[in-house]
């Protein structure tokens, strides 16, 4: 169960979102802006499904509100920073383009 890692290409197709092994797993908020962001769900360390956002689709959703240099700002701040006070079911972002390892 812990390799279990199931990841999309886009939007988390209904079966993601409403997977019974979600619930209980912290979801970044508002939904409305941050559910298209959703690529995926996989098993935290404790065995717990968590959801999986892809980070540029988080900075695409606040480009809608802001300029892209304000909306990295802005994901970094107050998504990045927050997520490690978001307890044992916290969200997993990914980073799958611009960032070298």
């Amino acid at each position: 169960m812990a390799n279990d890692v199931r990841i999309g290409s886009g939007v988390a197709p209904e079966d993601e979102l409403f997977h019974p092994d979600i619930y209980g797993a912290v979801q970044l908020e508002p939904k409305k802006t941050f559910d298209q962001s959703i690529v995926g769900r996989t098993y935290n360390a404790d065995g717990e499904c968590v959801i999986v956002y892809d980070y540029w689709k988080i900075v695409e959703a606040m480009e809608e509100e802001m300029p892209t240099d304000e909306a990295i700002e802005y994901v970094e701040y107050n998504t990045i920073r927050a997520i490690a006070y978001m307890g044992s079911r916290r969200p997993v972002i990914l980073y799958s383009e611009g960032i070298e390892c």
